[in-house]
């Protein structure tokens, strides 16, 4: 049966051999009884990526109503456009002809509200839309204290509950009172000059080295990457990537590593393989660096990462299972807001832990 208005809709439904209409607006055809529908029975051709999909119909529809033909007209055209580019779809029988979609960043309501307001804007956004919105919060006010500003900073985000620097590499007891590291450090007092051996100093270590962006600002003050770690560990990490240790060369008081890395990780190259328990902290500040810096061509390539702050894919695949390994702790959480009273920026990867899996670092 012709339809009198032209008007063409076409739409997916699950059965083949079903004719009844599945509108996408439903509400349309349950609150205007004037729109009938006509269906011509058998699978059509489009010459995109439909052309694959079996089970579309065509939908003809007839419109009674002359006062809303335009508006069923639009609705028509939209459909036919998600049609048109919608990714080849794959799944079970009950899912075959449901898109693939990326996984959606939602609002946690666990957190406090000033938290949450400061992510607003890049909620029910994925993908690359979702990088580019958190990219722009986390850059937005940003406010650079200065290279000499660190050992400021560190003083409220580095310090543990027992007034002790929270040395990364080092420290594993949260009181700070030495009962399960070799040696702590008094804020200001403590920091580096020169050092011979663990346990001299504590200085300002850089987790994605100076050298790889030409110690320029913001990156070499911006403090949510770089963190309080003793003198002698930092010196020996030198500009190495983190990644896991085969066979190590040299080991800390402390429990971290230099040597040669796993063939398992892809990357056999000379790394520096932090205590578990740091792993996570340090994947998250590799990602932040990866969103505030995407793209900055000061960044240049090196064992971990491409030019433009990307990350390489074996490193990639590595941070994403030390974060899923060492979730996030209320050290981390302490850190985050206090840097953020300072710079007024945060780490998105401290406070959503899932981001982690739905932001493509590589490219």
């Amino acid at each position: 049966m012709p339809s009198p208005t032209g008007l063409v809709w076409w739409s997916p439904i699950h059965d083949p051999d079903e004719f009844r209409a599945i509108p996408v607006f439903p509400f349309f055809v349950d609150s205007y009884p004037l729109l009938e529908e006509c269906v011509q029975k058998g699978c059509f051709q489009h010459k995109t990526s439909c052309d694959t999909h079996a089970p579309c119909k065509r939908k003809e529809l007839t419109m009674k109503a002359p006062w809303i033909t335009s508006l069923v007209a639009l609705v028509s055209l939209l459909s036919l456009q998600a049609c048109s580019v919608a990714p080849e779809i794959t799944g079970t029988a009950d899912d075959e002809f449901l898109p693939a979609r990326a996984a959606v960043f939602t609002e946690n309501f666990s957190l406090p509200q000033s938290v949450r307001d400061y992510y607003r804007s890049a909620y029910g956004k994925s993908g690359s839309a979702l990088k580019t919105a958190l990219r722009s919060i986390i850059s937005a006010g940003y406010v650079d204290k200065g290279y000499s500003g660190l050992w400021t900073t560190y003083k409220t985000s580095d310090v543990t509950p027992a007034g002790k620097i929270w040395d990364l590499y080092s420290s594993t007891s949260l009181n700070g009172t030495g009962t399960t590291a070799s040696y702590w450090y008094t804020p200001v007092t403590s920091q580096c000059g020169t050092y011979s051996a663990e346990g001299s100093c504590y200085n300002r270590e850089h987790m994605i080295p100076q050298s790889t962006f030409g110690e320029k600002a913001p990156m070499v003050s911006d403090a949510h990457h770089v963190t309080a770690t003793d003198g002698k560990v930092n010196g020996m990490r030198s500009n190495y990537p983190h990644g896991n240790v085969a066979t190590a060369s040299w080991t800390s008081k402390n429990g971290g590593k230099l040597g040669s890395g796993t063939s398992a990780q892809g990357y056999t190259g000379t790394c520096f393989e932090p205590r578990s328990d740091a792993k996570g902290d340090i994947a998250r500040i590799y990602f932040y660096f990866c969103v505030r810096y995407y793209g900055n061509t000061s960044c240049t390539a090196w064992a971990s990462m491409n030019a433009g702050a990307k990350l390489k894919s074996w490193a990639q695949t590595l941070y994403r299972s030390w974060a899923s390994a060492d979730p996030v702790s209320q050290k981390e959480r302490t850190r985050n807001n206090a840097i953020f009273s300072i710079q007024k920026n945060r780490n998105p990867f401290v406070d959503y832990p899932e981001l982690a899996t739905m932001i493509d670092f590589v490219n």
